[in-house]
């Protein structure tokens, strides 16, 4: 649902929307992949939680981002599977050496371009 984020502004920049937006095409899928891979292979064997929400209740399962993953694509309507992981990027790369922070700092830097690419 789009609503105006404040009454008294009638500018389109002030709309936003309750509900999750799907951006397609910021990235090619050649540029998908290599920040996939990059993520699997430096995250891959960090823990994670997994929220599976249906419609009996919600269960937390313990994880792996690699086995977690398999989870995630099979996520469906009324059975739903989320992981949240906002500061693994960062987190990991703090934590890593050289080689793998810079190509973790790579990932980050790619994302937050697309970002504000998109939501300029």
């Amino acid at each position: 649902e789009k609503r105006q984020s404040s009454p008294s502004n009638n500018d389109d920049d002030s709309w936003f929307y309750e509900t999750p937006v799907i951006v397609e095409g910021a990235l090619s899928v050649a540029e998908c992949e290599t920040l996939c891979d990059t993520i699997i292979s430096e995250c891959g064997s960090i823990e994670i939680d997994l929220q599976r929400k249906r419609s009996l209740g919600t269960d937390i399962y313990p994880t792996t981002l690699d086995q977690g993953l398999d989870f995630l694509m099979s996520s469906k309507h009324g059975d739903s599977i989320f992981a949240f992981c906002e500061g693994l990027l960062q987190d990991t790369a703090n934590e890593k050496q050289s080689d793998s922070a810079k190509r973790l700092e790579t990932v980050q830097n790619t994302l937050c371009q697309c970002r504000e690419k998109i939501f300029q």
